[in-house]
């Protein structure tokens, strides 16, 4: 483990922030560490599986960082997270009930969305 819970939950609250959210700042942020030795581990039965390999391969420790969304945003199940790769820091997903977005640092050095989900579909350019 790369990273605190203090330094995940920091960066997520970085990167909501730049990428112009909000969270109900009266709730309590949570975070929970996810670790790559971990999903190998349980992954060990699925060794014989043709893309087992790049599976292992594309598996990194992250941490997820919960919010709430701010009440004005009536959003249903009023919840988002964020996932931060504790190898370099740096968040890279952010999700709700309806949709996914891909984040990263732009040329500014700032947190932005490039890539949107909604529930179902698949990830195409913001």
């Amino acid at each position: 483990m790369n990273m605190t819970e203090e330094k995940a939950i920091d960066e997520a609250k970085k990167a909501i922030g730049e990428i112009g959210w909000d969270y109900d700042e009266s709730k309590k942020v949570q975070a929970g560490y996810s670790s790559k030795e971990d999903k190998i581990k349980r992954s060990e039965s699925l060794k014989s599986e043709p893309n087992y390999n790049a599976y292992i391969a594309s598996l990194k420790s992250y941490w997820v960082v919960g919010f709430e969304f701010i009440k004005e945003a009536e959003i249903f199940n009023n919840s988002m997270s964020i996932k931060i790769d504790d190898e370099i820091g740096e968040a890279y997903l952010l999700s709700h009930r309806d949709a996914s977005f891909r984040i990263k640092k732009g040329d500014g050095g700032k947190y932005i969305i490039y890539e949107k989900k909604t529930r179902g579909g698949k990830f195409t350019p913001v």
